[in-house]
């Protein structure tokens, strides 16, 4: 198409094209009732208006507990969003807390266990 972007099926309207895509890394930061051991880095894709972001981190959570991680590559366009937060390790059966992307730009869980070194995968698709 003339204007950028990549459109499909001979649909030529600009509001129908595919004019954003990219990939990347983005570092989480650890902003409340978490702590990090190592350096964690994850990545994200974005396509048009929505990014979904990827990690896996080694973490310590405390039992009923909100936590915090902020760094998101790009802020959240509007509301809470769901996001999906697996705790796993070889010490203790996975699971999945409750977790959102917050309006604030950081995504919000809680642990339902008190845990160390407990290995944190996280991937969240939200609107920006």
């Amino acid at each position: 198409r003339d204007g950028g972007g990549i459109t499909f099926n001979g649909d030529t309207a600009a509001a129908n094209a595919l004019s954003d895509y990219e990939e990347g890394t983005w570092t989480p930061t650890a902003v409340a009732g978490i702590t990090f051991t190592g350096s964690p880095s994850g990545t994200y894709i974005k396509v048009g208006s929505m990014v979904t972001v990827y990690d896996s981190l080694t973490c310590n959570l405390t039992s009923g507990a909100d936590f915090q991680i902020g760094g998101l590559p790009f802020a959240p366009a509007g509301g809470n969003e769901p996001a999906i937060l697996i705790f796993n390790n070889s010490s203790t059966t996975a699971y999945v807390p409750r977790g959102r992307v917050a309006t604030g730009g950081e995504i919000r869980g809680r642990s339902p266990a008190t845990v160390s070194g407990i290995n944190l995968m996280i991937q969240a698709t939200y609107h920006v």
